[in-house]
């Protein structure tokens, strides 16, 4: 049952977590469920939003501008866990 547990916060981590709400990722596995619950955030407001943009998307011409656009989606969301580059 090793999977199920996490490794012990390092006393920072505790408090930037009371500051922020978030966690940064330890392990591979953390960084994996972090990234599929943030596109599904994503995915939920590009549908669901009041000022949803999921026609704006579907009409963009080039996969590169997909790409553009859900990496800017992924910035607005970068919080402390996780940042994007290009």
């Amino acid at each position: 049952m090793k999977d199920s547990e996490t490794a012990p916060w390092p006393p920072s981590e505790v408090v930037a977590f009371e500051q922020s709400g978030e966690t940064a990722p330890a392990t591979s596995k953390d960084l994996q469920e972090l990234a599929v619950r943030v596109l599904a955030d994503i995915q939920h407001e590009l549908l669901n939003h009041d000022f949803a943009q999921g026609k704006t998307v579907k009409s963009l011409p080039l996969e590169r501008d997909v790409q553009i656009w859900v990496a800017n989606a992924l910035h607005q969301k970068r919080g402390r866990s996780f940042m994007v580059v290009s």
